[in-house]
């Protein structure tokens, strides 16, 4: 029964917090004809050479995609912060965030662009049989529509929370990618642990989360024990990091599995604090959503680190 309920729990939380994106692999070196499933890219220059095709979808972040002519991408294509070049065919919608952009001449689209940020470039002779959206702000004044008042509410602008989101996004994968470099192996073990038992770690971490402030309160209003006070908070802030880090990998490591994509601890990582952001940026928009998200994905990463550390000890 437990088993079935740490499975149940799992899924729910993956489901939870996908936003239905997928993931092309670097093929140097492979022969043509070769069909690969969705992929998920990170850095570095990968071309999709002449007859090879993806049958999925791609997530790129930060990286350069090659798609060459002759070559087919059968599902969506999902770039962060990334460079295209599509000189074959597409068959589902492209969405870029960032970055820039080049359909050639050959370059065959059946699906949609739709681009945030980015510059593209489309080259005459270009099959592109969806519509090309290009999202901006410029124009979107919340002020005129919403009549916000005047002072420090006039700087809450949809631009400005998009910034903000984007900026929150990259330190968070900054700091768990920093994370795995310095505690790897800690941080993969305490995920093994969220994977064995997610539900005693969500309430080992609700406790912790709750308990923690109370007491540090009441040391901190002592005046002889404030600074033992001030040192579980600072202990909190440190856990509750580390925590987002093994969430995250735990998130990465599963997506991986369930779309059978080869990915290393840092992709892994990447993978699972992309699709974090994602989620995140959308319920920014719904600020009760945002808190609970936030204090339950805490609340298990906390969770976990305080329930293996007692595991150990036993």
């Amino acid at each position: 029964m437990k088993s079935k309920l740490n499975k149940i729990f799992s899924f729910l939380l993956i489901l939870l917090l996908l936003t239905g994106c997928n993931g092309i692999a670097a093929n140097d070196g492979v022969r043509s004809d070769t069909t690969y499933p969705s992929q998920f890219l990170a850095g570095e220059v990968y071309v999709l050479k002449t007859f090879e095709k993806i049958d999925g979808n791609i997530v790129g972040f930060d990286t350069t995609l090659i798609i060459e002519e002759g070559a087919a991408v059968l599902g969506d294509i999902i770039l962060f912060g990334s460079d295209l070049e599509v000189a074959g065919r597409v068959s589902g919608d492209i969405n870029l965030f960032g970055g820039k952009s080049h359909i050639l001449q050959t370059g065959l689209v059946t699906g949609s662009i739709n681009k945030v940020a980015n510059n593209q470039e489309v080259e005459t002779g270009a099959s592109i049989y969806g519509e090309i959206n290009t999202f901006q702000f410029e124009n979107i004044d919340i002020e005129e529509n919403f009549q916000v008042p005047k002072g420090d509410f006039s700087l809450i602008k949809p631009r400005t929370l998009i910034i903000i989101q984007i900026i929150r996004n990259i330190l968070l994968l900054l700091i768990n990618i920093l994370i795995i470099f310095l505690f790897k192996d800690q941080t993969i073990r305490v995920s093994y642990k969220l994977q064995q038992d997610p539900l005693v770690s969500w309430i080992v971490g609700l406790l912790t989360y709750l308990a923690i402030p109370i007491v540090s309160f009441v040391l901190i209003i002592s005046i002889c024990l404030s600074p033992i006070g001030l040192i579980f908070l600072l202990i909190l802030f440190i856990i509750n990091l580390w925590g987002w880090a093994v969430t995250s990998y735990f998130l990465g490591s599963n997506l991986a599995k369930w779309f059978r994509i080869e990915s290393k601890d840092f992709g892994t990582v990447a993978m699972g604090t992309i699709f974090f952001g994602i989620i995140f940026s959308v319920s920014a928009l719904l600020p009760l959503l945002n808190i609970f998200l936030s204090l339950t994905i805490s609340t298990l990463g906390i969770g976990s680190i305080v329930y293996f550390s007692i595991s150990r000890k036993k």
